[in-house]
């Protein structure tokens, strides 16, 4: 090889390491390798291998590298660097050396062998910088291996980056774990260690191979202030958000101002949207991780906190405001769907807008049941004739408003949507006291229940022993009936409740008349002497937990009665011996158990927001289970429900208790007389109760009952059967879904959506199947004419297409035609989306039975693939009435 005196390279500290493990691995064993090379050296003079020593020498002249040699010590070697050329040298230094010869140690030649490869990729070859920084950075326990035989700049680069940074070892990062990695004041001052020129080298070389937004992470970590890059990534998105909408003057110049903490990062627009989508990308993932990290919890934390300071210091702190992420972005979200609901216009796209942004479920509850009011609010107020119709008001909307009345009660701390939430709260209240009253002056409307009349008119609390547990009790097939009273259990509790027992392995049901859940009404004043007495003896009276013990086992005999003191169980029970060896009593056709801690709490503590659950009630749970164990039937009951202390004002009485008082006096507003053999107070056969949930008489408390307010006087009666049974009490079946339509979709559903692209290739038509019947024929007049929605349904049932559905699809004979019809027709009037529930109540059936028979209305619609109905999720179902028509080739 020619030698160019005047191009002599350099020795690195890992070259000079290299060519010692070459000598000491020649099976010769020679003593000295020659590398030419600058006779300079700044590293140790003796590296250590082990037992071995080689020394490293500074090869200036002939004279001097004869001389070094010679003094070795014992079986040390030298690796001698010289500038010198053979002829220089001569033989007597050039025989017995390594290789005989000089060597020429270019680096890239050393480059394969660091990562156990046999070349290197023209791709890293292109950076000539990369060799000597590979060789001057090699990591304790040498490079990543590399996965084929050539090494490339992705994995060589790659590992370097990841390395100088300080992430795991076998790291190859990516935009992703840059950002997550800088996110650590340790890798930061790492990456702020490393010398200018390679930092600006590596980045260059990331923003080719790994993108922009892999680059913008390097250039602002180099930046040594208080800012993470994740911090300045989220900034980013704020600026330069996605929906191009024109910036205001404050965001251009807040833009301007950024550039300084970029780090020479050029600001191009679609690059830092691709850094702000990865970050929000990057939060996302710590949001959505079930069990994150603490550590990355913490670095979105404060990149949040960090984002929003430096919003403030560019001179656009509104701009937080309009943030996904950022929690000023959530708060201003909060405020906007509190106005609308305040306003009863709008909340349906404000709440869309909230729930995109990534805190949403810290208010989603609110959110949901402020939305819930609102839509209420926006229903037409049906009018009632009868006390019956009341009840059924107030069981089927009434007392869900008031469950989402108590979410949204002291639900936000912020002046502006709490405002806004109270005012809404007003306008629900102003329409639920004039139910009260409406419902109070007809309380003497209540009729004995019997057999023949059934569960259509007013009943009362007395005739629950009579008309539900009598009946149960003799199901043939069940192990009898497990009575559970709930002092103080409102109507708004039962929904949640009984909702909480059927994912326990339990079916609701009610009376077929109703339909619906079974509420009674408590005898009057609507307290426990006289409510509960009158439940459990069968007969309006006043008495004691002894009068009730002794009406019970009167009614059915031999009838065991649980109160507080019986239902304190040992260690490791969850329920008393006496309760537990009472419901595997086969001969105990009853048992009755009264759990106190609604009533007890409605006295003592502040439950205006609290939402009611089996675990709070214990031994609820426990007794649900040994009922499904020993196939009890459990009837779930109160004796009166109550209201909560929400800001009521005191009038002026002598009376002891909170919501009624002695009759004798002029009634004022907001008060009832009610008289007749339904009202035990004191003796008496009248009384004087409040209707309005805002007043009281006694002192105040956490909340009230005794009054003539529905959610009062209403009580509820859940019967729940273990899922296994087969059969019920004569006139008894399983309840269909019993929320609102408003509970989950707005009052008005006018969303229109486009229709989904149709698979290639149209059916042809087929003629139905021999023999087989239409369920409806087709209408008569012009057939291009615009159908209604219910001929719509006919034509689609009736089309050849359905037909042959009907005849090769399998799992046809799971749904009937009657259920398509009901859910295509719900669809369709509700312009092609409804949710789950909506179709359960469509088709009369309980929540839990709807996917089956959903998923059979699809495989019969969704013709060879085509999207016809679908499920894009929370709960929704879609109708793409276009493409409906185009596969069933109907018109209109």
């Amino acid at each position: 090889m020619a030698v160019n005196a005047g191009n002599v390279p350099e020795a690195s500290g890992a070259l000079v390491d290299q060519m010692a493990d070459r000598l000491l691995a020649s099976p010769r064993r020679e003593r000295v390798l020659l590398l030419w090379a600058r006779p300079q050296w700044d590293g140790p003079d003796v590296l250590h291998r082990g037992e071995h020593e080689v020394h490293v020498v500074r090869g200036v002249s002939q004279l001097a590298i004869l001389e070094a040699v010679a003094h070795l010590p014992g079986d040390a070697r030298a690796v001698v660097l010289t500038d010198r050329t053979p002829d220089d040298l001569g033989d007597a230094i050039l025989t017995g050396i390594y290789a005989q010869n000089l060597q020429f140690a270019e680096e890239w030649e050393l480059v394969p062998s660091l990562f156990g490869a046999r070349d290197v990729a023209q791709d890293l070859r292109s950076h000539s910088w990369a060799a000597r920084a590979l060789l001057d950075h090699v990591p304790p326990g040498g490079w990543e291996t590399s996965e084929g035989f050539t090494v490339s700049a992705r994995h060589a680069l790659g590992g370097l980056l990841a390395h100088l940074i300080g992430l795991e070892r076998g790291t190859i990062p990516d935009a992703d774990t840059l950002l997550a990695g800088l996110a650590e004041p340790e890798q930061r001052a790492a990456w702020q260690s490393v010398d200018d020129e390679l930092a600006a080298r590596l980045a260059q070389w990331a923003h080719r191979d790994l993108g922009a937004a892999a680059a913008f992470t390097l250039h602002v970590a180099r930046q040594k202030n208080y800012l993470t890059p994740l911090a300045l990534a989220l900034t980013a998105g704020v600026l330069w958000p996605a929906d191009d909408e024109a910036p205001v003057t404050a965001q251009v110049e807040a833009r301007v101002r950024l550039e300084k903490y970029l780090g020479g990062f050029e600001p191009r627009p679609a690059d830092l949207r691709a850094v702000a989508q990865l970050a929000d990308a990057a939060v996302l993932r710590v949001d959505n991780d079930p069990r994150p990290d603490p550590k990355d919890v913490q670095a979105v934390t404060t990149a949040a906190t960090q984002a929003s300071t430096l919003l403030d210091e560019l001179g656009w702190a509104d701009g937080a405001r309009r943030s996904t992420i950022l929690p000023e972005g959530l708060d201003a979200r909060m405020q906007a769907l509190a106005t609308a609901v305040a306003a009863g216009d709008g909340y349906e796209e404000r709440l869309d807008d909230l729930l995109a942004h990534r805190q949403a479920d810290q208010v989603r509850e609110v959110a949901l049941m402020a939305v819930r009011l609102a839509r209420w609010l926006a229903t037409n107020e049906e009018p009632t004739d009868h006390l019956a119709v009341d009840l059924e008001q107030h069981t089927t909307d009434g007392a869900w408003v008031d469950v989402a009345v108590g979410a949204v009660w002291n639900a936000s701390d912020d002046p502006v949507t709490s405002g806004a939430l109270a005012t809404l709260v007003e306008r629900v209240r102003a329409r639920r006291s004039r139910r009260d009253e409406r419902a109070a002056r007809r309380l003497s409307e209540v009729t004995a229940w019997t057999p023949q009349a059934g569960w259509s008119g007013a009943h009362g609390v007395e005739d629950v022993l009579r008309g539900v547990v009598q009946p149960w009790r003799a199901v043939r097939g069940t192990g009898g009936v497990l009575l559970v009273v709930l002092d103080g259990m409102s109507m708004a509790i039962a929904h949640d409740l009984a909702e909480e027992a059927t994912r326990q392995g339990l079916v609701e049901w009610a009376p077929e008349t109703l339909g619906r859940r079974l509420a009674v009404v408590a005898a009057l004043p609507s307290e426990t002497a006289v409510s509960r007495t009158s439940l459990l003896t069968g007969e309006v009276c006043h008495g004691s937990s002894a009068t009730e013990k002794r009406g019970l086992a009167a009614a059915f005999a031999g009838t065991p009665l649980f109160h507080k003191g019986d239902l304190r169980s040992g260690a490791g029970a969850a329920l008393p011996d006496a309760v537990a060896s009472a419901l595997a009593d086969a001969g105990a056709a009853v048992v009755g158990v009264v759990i106190n801690t609604i009533d007890d709490a409605t006295h003592k503590t502040d439950t205006s927001a609290r939402r009611w659950d089996l675990d709070a009630l214990a031994p609820l749970r426990a007794l649900l289970a040994a009922a499904r164990t020993h196939r009890r039937t459990v009837v779930l009951t109160s004796d009166h429900g109550h209201v909560v202390e929400r800001e009521t004002r005191q009038l002026p009485s002598a009376a002891r208790d909170g919501r009624w008082r002695a009759a004798g006096g002029p009634v004022s507003d907001g008060e009832v007389a009610v008289s007749g053999p339904r009202v035990q107070a004191d003796g008496r056969q009248e009384a004087v109760l409040l209707w309005g949930d805002d007043t009281r008489y006694g002192h105040v408390a956490a909340g009230y009952h005794g009054g003539a307010s529905l959610a009062e006087v209403t009580v509820p009666v859940v019967v729940l059967q273990p899922a296994t049974a087969t059969s019920g009490a004569d006139g008894w079946a399983p309840v269909p879904e019993q929320q609102p339509v408003w509970w989950n979709e707005p009052v008005s559903a006018a969303a229109v959506h486009a229709p989904v692209t149709l698979p290639s290739g149209r059916r042809k038509k087929a003629a139905p199947p021999a023999g087989g019947e239409l369920l409806f024929d087709l209408p008569k007049g012009d057939a291009a004419a615009v159908a209604e929605p219910s001929d719509l349904v006919a034509r689609v049932l009736a089309s050849a297409v359905y037909a042959e559905q009907r005849h090769t699809v399998r799992s046809a004979s799971d749904v009937t035609d009657e259920q398509v019809a009901h859910v295509l027709d719900e669809l369709v009037s509700r312009h092609g989306t409804a949710h789950l529930r909506t179709l359960a109540r469509a088709l009369g059936v309980p929540a839990s039975k709807t996917p089956p028979v959903l998923i059979g209305v699809r495989r019969l619609l969704n013709v060879d693939g085509a999207e016809v109905v679908t499920a894009p999720g929370s709960g929704m179902v879609r109708l793409h009435v276009d493409n409906l028509r185009e596969v069933f080739e109907v018109d209109g």
